[in-house]
């Protein structure tokens, strides 16, 4: 099963770290994830850009692989709760984290993330 989201990409001409917003990061910790320790980006603007901070898009993405205990569990009619966990023990990331990893990368912004999911 696959889950797709496309996100603006920070312009690499005018990219410069920034500190998380106090609203972007209540956002953030309200979905369980901790920016405390990480340094982010965003584009303020440029002629190459047209001034948006922005470059071309870029995917975020899920991927998880169905096994056999997985659809063992389907059949069994188990909580989402449970399967999210499976999927996460079997290497799932799920798009929220592939993109606050983008983001750590400088690819992508908080708020273009928030956006999209």
């Amino acid at each position: 099963i696959v889950a797709q989201r496309l996100v603006r990409r920070i312009c690499l001409a005018c990219k410069q770290p920034v500190v998380p917003s106090v609203e972007i990061a209540a956002a953030m910790s309200s979905r369980g994830m901790d920016l405390s320790d990480k340094t982010f980006y965003q584009g303020v603007g440029c002629k190459q850009c047209s001034g948006t901070g922005y470059w071309g898009r870029m995917p975020l993405h899920e991927i998880m692989f169905i096994s056999t205990a997985m659809k063992e569990m389907i059949v069994r009619d188990c909580s989402e709760i449970e399967l999210m966990r499976a999927a996460h023990d079997s290497g799932m990331e799920p798009l929220l984290l592939n993109g606050i990893n983008k983001a750590v990368r400088g690819l992508t912004s908080l708020e273009e993330i928030l956006r999209v999911i």
